[in-house]
């Protein structure tokens, strides 16, 4: 990573604070959360500046207690506490929990201004999404699978890689216009998607992750060649579906990133993609259910490929994306 033009700063600190202005930190643990895609937006950009400017980055409180989770009943408490490890070059355990108690914090938007020494940099909250951090996808891409543990990674290990994936994201969506961010998506349209891909590349294979009831997904589940998946976790569902050749969306940040870290042809419902996820922009589609001829031939090509890129030589990845940032 070139950091030429991104001024360094000493002895200096990088913290992804992943609450939001109602929850609260208190060093091993955050009382309130979002779902994790969102967290991962911080996350991201935390790790990206602090390569940029030689910040020393802090080990984030993933372990959220979510209130609503427990009152709803979700099967989905969203404590996020088993899913990752701290990197090597992070700081952790009782000299992180001094540094949060003790060093002058500062927002992110002070960076390329100065900073007094012994600072540590915040980064919170989900603005651009993932603008901010498309450059360094290989970068990002490594660190985060360097950093689940091994026991949700089991989709990558397994080989699996459907032809397409499908989201469906029906729990805390509401109805109304699915244009807006946090409406459902109508279960014909990703039917109909379906279709019109196996019609102009044969028999395909799809597997639907979803937090939907078998009931609720049977439009897509009756379908030939459909089944469903799921590997247990958020982020092991997030890494299974960036492991398809295709992927059909639903419009969340949890699709945002399945999207980012498989690079593969992209279907978006209109309204539901704020910022461009993949370098190549031809491979991602707004459409209420047509299917243009450039991008169908974008899908071809991307059945005939190998295993996903992402699916092989993790440990080497992250070596050799650190290597890059250094």
């Amino acid at each position: 990573m070139d950091r030429s033009a991104a001024p360094a700063y000493r002895n200096c600190y990088a913290f992804p604070a992943l609450g939001h202005a109602r929850s609260r930190e208190f060093g091993l643990f955050r009382v309130g959360g979002a779902g994790l895609s969102n967290l991962l937006f911080p996350w991201a950009r935390c790790l990206v500046q602090s390569r940029r400017h030689g910040l020393r980055r802090i080990s984030p409180t993933w372990f959220q207690i979510c209130r609503e989770q427990w009152v709803q009943h979700s099967p989905d408490k969203r404590t996020y506490h088993d899913l990752f490890q701290s990197a090597p070059d992070e700081v952790s355990g009782l000299e992180r929990l001094r540094l949060l108690a003790t060093s002058k914090q500062v927002s992110e938007d002070r960076l390329g201004g100065p900073i007094s020494d012994g600072s540590t940099v915040t980064f919170q909250g989900m603005e651009g999404y993932l603008a901010p951090i498309l450059p360094y996808r290989e970068l990002v891409s490594a660190e985060l699978l360097q950093m689940v543990r091994r026991r949700h990674k089991r989709a990558l290990e397994t080989g699996f890689s459907p032809d397409v994936a499908i989201h469906v994201r029906l729990g805390d969506f509401s109805g109304g216009n699915p244009s807006d961010g946090n409406a459902r998506i109508n279960l014909d349209w990703y039917a109909g998607i379906l279709r019109q891909l196996t019609a102009r590349l044969g028999r395909l294979s799809a597997a639907v992750f979803s937090d939907g009831t078998d009931q609720e997904l049977a439009p897509l589940l009756d379908m030939d060649g459909v089944t469903r998946a799921s590997f247990g976790s958020s982020i092991a569902d997030i890494l299974g579906l960036s492991q398809a050749r295709i992927l059909i969306t639903s419009g969340s940040t949890f699709s945002m990133w399945s999207s980012f870290l498989g690079q593969m042809p992209t279907v978006w419902f209109p309204g539901r993609l704020p910022h461009p996820v993949l370098e190549d922009q031809r491979s991602e589609i707004l459409t209420m259910g047509e299917l243009s001829d450039e991008f169908t031939a974008r899908c071809e090509t991307s059945l005939q490929r190998e295993a996903r890129a992402i699916a092989g030589g993790v440990e080497t990845d992250g070596e050799q994306a650190r290597d890059m940032a250094c």
